[in-house]
Formats: structure tokens, C-alpha cells, sequence
């Protein structure tokens, strides 16, 4: 005897299906705004875009994201990171302790962060400043070895064409 399915177990496993697809999909979005309703060439009507930008949820979105925190790091790639602008702060414990070490040495105002128990979420601003220190301390540093490794090798170039002025006075004379 053949067994029939029922509409609900038939619904079931097609459901069941349909998740397992889109779990293993990567989906990405392309908006296409038009820039004008003429269709013509070089021509860009700025209220037409934001009409669109707004009727598609983007700018909902992108405020969203600018109150939310939209950089997040764990804790051991935010210290890998930033420890170098608190060098200080690097004996302060665990990473959690060393992150919150870290953004109290350079003040940061606790409503621009929050501290969980494996990442740390950062408003944009404060990674913005964050990264301006950490490459102004770096490019420093790098002018430094840049200068040191510089002098090294003039000091060398100087010696090696004194040895070669000596030798060529010595066969002269």
C-alpha cells in the first residue's frame, strides 16, 4: 500500500527545504537608482534620488546604523589594534579589562561604546579618532626607523669610500 502525505507534512518538508536554501545562500542587494526621468545622459536630479533612497528604506537605514554601533571588534583584535595608542593599558588583565583600560585612557565617553563579554561595540566617530591616533603614533615611529635606517646606511656608504680613499692613497704614495 502506497502511504499519502498530508497537506500539512507536504508543506512541512517544503518549508523545511526552502529554509535550508536560503540559510546556505549569500544574498546581496543592488539598488538601482535612476537619476533623472528624462533618461538622458550627464543629467542628475537630486530630489528624484532621495525620493528613491528614501522610498527604499536606505536612508532609514543608514540612520539607523549611525545611532547604532556599527564597528565591532573582539576583544583580542581590538587590543592587537589599538593597544598601541594606551601602551599603559596592557597590564590591566584579560582583553576585557585591556578594552576598557584602552578607552578610558583616551576618554572616551561611555555612550560612544559598550563593553560586552566577547566584543566591544564602537559608534563610528570613536573608531574614526581611534585610527587617526593609531597613524599619526605609527607613521611616527615608522619616520623614526625610516631616519635611523637612513643614517646607518650613510655611515656606511661614508666608511666604505673612506676605505677606498685610503687604499687608493696608499698605492699613490
Amino acid at each position: 500500500s502506497v502511504a499519502y502525505k498530508s497537506v500539512s507534512a507536504t508543506f512541512k518538508t517544503d518549508l523545511s527545504q526552502l529554509m535550508v536554501a536560503i540559510n546556505a545562500a549569500e544574498p546581496h542587494f543592488v539598488r538601482c537608482i535612476n537619476p533623472n526621468s528624462r533618461k538622458q545622459a550627464e543629467l542628475f536630479e537630486d530630489a528624484k534620488a532621495v525620493e528613491q533612497l528614501r522610498c527604499g528604506g536606505v536612508i532609514e537605514a543608514v540612520r539607523m546604523c549611525r545611532e547604532s554601533y556599527p564597528s565591532r571588534y573582539s576583544h583580542d583584535d581590538f587590543v592587537g589594534t589599538f593597544s598601541c595608542i594606551a601602551p599603559r593599558s596592557g597590564s590591566a588583565g584579560g582583553p576585557r579589562d585591556v578594552c576598557l583600560a584602552i578607552v578610558r585612557s583616551i576618554n572616551v565617553d561611555p555612550k560612544m561604546y559598550r563593553l560586552g563579554k566577547t566584543m566591544i561595540l564602537l559608534k563610528r566617530e570613536v573608531v574614526d579618532g581611534m585610527e587617526r591616533m593609531r597613524a599619526q603614533l605609527l607613521g611616527g615611529r615608522a619616520r623614526v626607523l625610516q631616519s635611523a635606517i637612513r643614517c646607518y646606511l650613510a655611515k656606511l656608504e661614508l666608511a666604505h669610500k673612506r676605505e677606498v680613499r685610503r687604499r687608493y692613497v696608499s698605492t699613490v704614495l
